[in-house]
């Protein structure tokens, strides 16, 4: 029972740590503003208790959020740029290429850009998640892209001139 009063001291994976007080005869805490992709050691220890064994420790880890922003383009005949919003410097991500339901190519990275080789004219479905602390993953955030056969360029017109000094043609 809660006889005492209970101090919880909350440590993240980060090493930020705050604590609450649980009055006598209060069995929980709600811990809010909790950052996901991290781990926290909670830990739970009895008021005026000097024992080591009534200090209870749990550890509990957030998955990330869901990576934002997700775009995918294609650069060059046989290449794709995946980039998406960084939500935080240590999580890394894992983004899947998808070709007729069957994963053609899985690249893990702690960057918010990259490219990945692709084969022209086929669709492909890009799945993207945030690893944080313990390996937790996020929710997927997902599009498609359909690799042209033949990359669309842009072409400019310029006009041909002559240049004559006198009779003579120069160009």
């Amino acid at each position: 029972g809660n006889d005492s009063s209970s101090s919880v001291k909350v440590q993240s994976s980060n090493q930020v740590v705050r604590e609450i007080t649980v009055e006598k005869g209060v069995f929980s805490a709600t811990i809010s503003n909790l950052d996901g992709g991290l781990a926290y050691s909670i830990t739970v220890t009895p008021i005026g208790k000097t024992d080591a064994n009534s200090a209870k420790t749990v550890v509990v880890t957030l998955p990330p959020s869901m990576p934002g922003d997700l775009q995918v383009s294609q650069v060059g005949k046989s290449n794709i740029r995946v980039s998406w919003s960084n939500q935080n410097s240590e999580f890394q991500y894992r983004v899947a290429v998808i070709s007729a339901g069957e994963p053609t190519r899985t690249v893990v990275t702690n960057k918010s850009s990259i490219e990945i080789d692709v084969k022209p004219g086929v669709e492909y479905e890009v799945l993207l998640v945030a690893i944080g602390a313990g390996d937790a993953i996020s929710a997927a955030a997902a599009t498609k892209i359909k690799v042209a056969a033949t990359p669309t360029t842009t072409s400019i017109n310029t006009p041909t001139f002559s240049v004559y000094y006198g009779a003579k043609k120069f160009i």
